[in-house]
C-alpha cells in the first residue's frame, strides 16, 4: 500500500470506527441494511441519499528518506468534507466537528504506512444547487499529514 492510499485508509478506518461520526452519516437501506457514509477519493454511490463524508487527497509530496530504515517520508494534504442536503451549513459543521475530534492531532499505522501527525490546515465551504433545485452544502477541513512507509 502506498503512503497516499494508506493515509486515506487510515483516516477512513478512524472515522468509520468512531460511533459519533458513524451515527451522523449512517444511511438505512432497503432490506434492513445500512452503510456508514464515509467514502474515499470522491467515489460516492449514486444512490447515496443521506449526509456523508468524502476523503480526497489534494497533494502528496515525498520529503526524503529516513535514517531509521523507513523507505521515506511524505507530506500529504487530505481534504475531509461533509456533504449534506441543506440550504445552510449547520448540519455539515456538526459532522465536521465530530470528524475533527477524531482526526486532529491523531496518529497511527495501517498496512505499512504510519501517520505521524494529522493537523488541520484550512477549511473549505461551498454550496451546490442540483438540477432538481436541491441545495447541497459542502463543508470540510484540509488536514496536513506527515506520513512514512515502513516494511
Amino acid at each position: 500500500m502506498t503512503g497516499s492510499s494508506g493515509s486515506i485508509a487510515w483516516a477512513w478506518s478512524l472515522l468509520t470506527a468512531d460511533p459519533i461520526v458513524a451515527a451522523l452519516v449512517l444511511e438505512f437501506l432497503p432490506e434492513s441494511k445500512s452503510r456508514i457514509g464515509v467514502y474515499e477519493n470522491g467515489f460516492v454511490p449514486q444512490d447515496a441519499k443521506a449526509d456523508y463524508i468524502v476523503l480526497q487527497q489534494q497533494s502528496y509530496r515525498e520529503v526524503g528518506s529516513s535514517i531509521t530504515g523507513e523507505r521515506g517520508a511524505a507530506n500529504m494534504l487530505l481534504t475531509v468534507k461533509a456533504v449534506t442536503r441543506a440550504a445552510g451549513y449547520g448540519r455539515a459543521e456538526a459532522i465536521m466537528k465530530a470528524v475533527d475530534n477524531v482526526l486532529q492531532r491523531a496518529s497511527g499505522a495501517i498496512n505499512g504506512v504510519t501517520v505521524r501527525s494529522c493537523i488541520a490546515d484550512g477549511e473549505i465551504r461551498y454550496p451546490e444547487v442540483k438540477s432538481d433545485g436541491v441545495t447541497i452544502a459542502h463543508f470540510g477541513i484540509m488536514y496536513r499529514l506527515f506520513v512514512s512507509e515502513t516494511g
